[in-house]
């Protein structure tokens, strides 16, 4: 069952993102953009979910070729099954990384 239920995420990631909620560029985000995006995304998971989905969009693409994927994939997959408080825990793994990467 748990097999199934990673196949459907999976091609639920693989869908196309709706018009708007990807950036119109591909480039890396900087750390700093990271962080930034970080940020914004941990306040809007406490307030809007649905607006947090256009941050999430943006931080998928921006780090697409990166070693940060899998976290920020971690990230949307806690985000799609509702366990906020795992997701906003990812987040700060992740800002603890970007910390120490400066």
């Amino acid at each position: 069952m748990d097999a199934l239920l990673k196949q459907v995420m999976d091609d639920i990631d693989s869908l196309a993102a709706p018009k708007g909620m990807t950036p119109d560029s591909t480039t890396q985000l900087s750390d700093g953009e990271i962080a930034s995006r970080v940020s914004r995304l941990q306040a809007l998971l406490e307030t809007d979910l649905g607006a947090a989905q256009a941050t999430l969009a943006e931080l998928r693409s921006g780090v697409a070729d990166s070693l940060l994927q899998t976290l920020i994939r971690d990230v949307a997959e806690k985000i799609d099954l509702f366990e906020i408080d795992e997701a906003l825990a990812l987040l700060n793994d992740l800002n603890t990384q970007l910390v120490g990467r400066t």
